[in-house]
């Protein structure tokens, strides 16, 4: 009998992958934070460069910006295309997988011996 995580959907990703995300978000800087102006689009902008230059990010909601954090993580995953890894607190860490070149595999073993450099700014 196959005791691996069962097949999952295309772009969902699974608990496996969730957690070796967030092992590598924990040393993570914010690299963008959102203010009481909220989802604008220059702010879609540099979070959709953030996420092609790191392709794992670490997000910062003010307490200024006045809207839920979840409501808001679901309209960043759906404007700029990434998966939501997790949410805590005010911060956020979201993931997109680049195109041409990943550098982050959410797949790797766990610990810091991921990826060259690792992903994002680092701590």
């Amino acid at each position: 009998m196959d005791r691996s995580e069962p097949e999952s959907p295309p772009g969902v990703l699974t608990a496996r992958q969730r957690a070796r995300l967030r092992s590598l978000g924990n040393r993570l800087k914010v690299s963008l934070w959102i203010g009481k102006e909220g989802l604008t689009e220059p702010v879609v902008d540099k979070l959709s460069a953030q996420l092609d230059r790191y392709e794992l990010i670490k997000v910062k909601l003010l307490k200024t910006a006045g809207v839920d954090r979840r409501w808001l993580a679901g309209e960043i995953s759906g404007k700029a295309g990434c998966r939501v890894v997790q949410v805590i607190g005010n911060s956020m860490l979201l993931y997109r997988k680049h195109p041409s070149s990943p550098r982050v595999d959410p797949d790797g073993p766990g610990g810091e011996d991921g990826a060259e450099g690792g992903p994002g700014p680092a701590a």
